[in-house]
């Protein structure tokens, strides 16, 4: 997402409250300009500059540029943690503690996005007729997406327990500076986030330069849904976006040729032709994904997010697999192999793609028993991009749990490294089957992150998360 240079301003100091909750706050902004806070809110074309700030939010190095993937990926079975350090240690080995400045950098970054789309929605009444639908649509989505990231890390996941009424996060909603606030529960927190993203897909436009539209927000929208186990809505808008969607490059499904497409196209340098949301690594901005890429790479062979062998062998020992030469190196450690998806410098943070859209797509007819025409399409077009004339295509009369079941496996093979494996354990749990990582089980205490302790302090109504890992 390219934030334009003549918009990057601050428009606060790390001392004004905006409205969070508790104690340390603050909306804690660098000082990129020199914009008063009242000023900001006497144009247009201020609260554009304001709009355009959520996206260096979005892709800073405390939240998608690495740090999200990382700390989801470390919950899940595919990477081994055994020689990180503490902050990090404590993630993977799940047992994050209220100290922990690696995770409370994390939680503040999300509420930073979700409090200037407040004020941005709070002053929507000086925007001109022209620009006010695209003005909302984004705060809403920007809203939405910090929430939702929330949600998965420091909650257990939807359908826990019937009702869903099983603590959250806390919502933030409007610009406020009141200090005792309770975490929402888990519906709540899923029903805003829906209202927020339908708001967003009924006032994007379907093309918007480098900025969120509304297919952007109904792939947002599938993925909530497919996370909540809703398969039938799931399947509905993954749907609209393949067939009717445009990427953010202005094409639709058909148009990127999606089986011929190299494996390097998800994380390159010009952005990939699957693109449905990104962020843009612009020029002069200090490289926005070089976190993400420090984090990953296979170069100097010791980075952080190191995979374990045994998902390393079953990645690469089908040679015709195109994902093992592209995706993965050896190495020379006997305890760990690399992975090389994010070697290329400056590439362009792909966030939501097609191939996540036909892989909602794919399982959630198979889960329904409906459209299972089109999910094994679904499943064969990335088999077929896969192993090209060698792939073992599924035949029309695959029964839905043998779709579901080779779904789910490449899926864990497509979304190695952007921070997927460990929601879907959840998931897969919470929808009632046997689902455990490193021989945990989806919903013991380790396997969300705790709240930083500035969170609960000073708020009396604030309840931290169970203590006492994953043992």
């Amino acid at each position: 997402m390219k934030t334009l240079n003549r918009y990057i301003f601050s428009f606060l100091t790390a001392t004004t409250v905006l409205g969070f909750q508790g104690c340390d706050k603050a909306l804690e902004l660098d000082a990129l300009g020199g914009i008063e806070k009242e000023a900001v809110f006497a144009s247009e074309e201020n609260v554009k500059s304001l709009l355009n700030s959520v996206y260096t939010v979005i892709g800073s190095q405390k939240w998608n540029s690495g740090r999200n993937q990382q700390f989801n990926d470390l919950l899940g079975d595919e990477f081994f943690g055994a020689q990180l350090g503490s902050t990090k240690g404590e993630v993977y080995n799940r047992n994050t503690s209220v100290f922990n400045d690696d995770t409370k950098a994390f939680h503040k970054e999300p509420y930073f996005a979700i409090q200037r789309s407040n004020q941005v929605l709070d002053n929507i009444g000086i925007v001109s007729a022209a620009f006010k639908d695209n003005a909302e649509g984004q705060a809403k989505f920007a809203r939405a997406l910090g929430h939702f990231d929330l949600v998965k890390l420091f909650a257990q996941p939807y359908n826990t327990n019937s009702d869903n009424s099983h603590p959250g996060i806390v919502l933030q909603l409007t610009v406020s500076t009141e200090s005792a606030v309770a975490r929402s529960t888990v519906k709540q927190v899923y029903d805003q986030v829906i209202l927020d993203l339908k708001d967003a897909e009924a006032k994007l436009p379907s093309q918007n330069g480098n900025y969120p539209t509304k297919w952007a927000a109904k792939a947002l929208l599938a993925r909530v849904y497919f996370q909540m186990n809703k398969f039938t809505e799931a399947y509905n808008y993954a749907n609209d976006v393949l067939v009717n969607g445009l990427s953010v490059r202005n094409q639709n499904y058909a148009q990127i040729g999606f089986t011929e497409l190299d494996y390097a196209d998800r994380f390159s340098v010009a952005g990939s032709k699957e693109s449905i949301f990104e962020i843009v690594n612009e020029k002069g901005l200090s490289g926005r994904s070089d976190s993400y890429r420090a984090l990953y790479k296979s170069e100097g062979n010791n980075p952080e997010m190191k995979l374990m062998n045994s998902f390393y062998t079953a990645n690469t020992s089908d040679v015709t697999d195109k994902r093992g030469i592209a995706w993965y190196v050896k190495g020379i450690s006997a305890d760990f192999k690399l992975l090389k998806k994010f070697d290329v410098q400056n590439f362009t943070t792909t966030l939501i793609h097609f191939t996540e859209m036909k892989l909602i797509r794919a399982e959630s007819a198979a889960e329904t028993g409906q459209n299972l025409t089109v999910g094994l399409a679904d499943l064969n077009d990335i088999k077929s991009r896969a192993y090209g004339t060698s792939a073992v295509l599924l035949p029309a009369n695959a029964s839905a749990a043998l779709l579901r079941d080779q779904v789910r496996v490449q899926r864990e093979k497509e979304m190695i490294g952007e921070g997927d494996r460990a929601q879907q354990i959840k998931r897969i749990g919470a929808k009632g089957e046997a689902s455990f990582s490193r021989g945990v089980v989806w919903n013991c205490n380790g396997m969300i992150l705790q709240f930083p302790g500035s969170e609960f302090n000073l708020n009396p109504l604030f309840v931290k998360n169970p203590e006492g890992g994953c043992n």
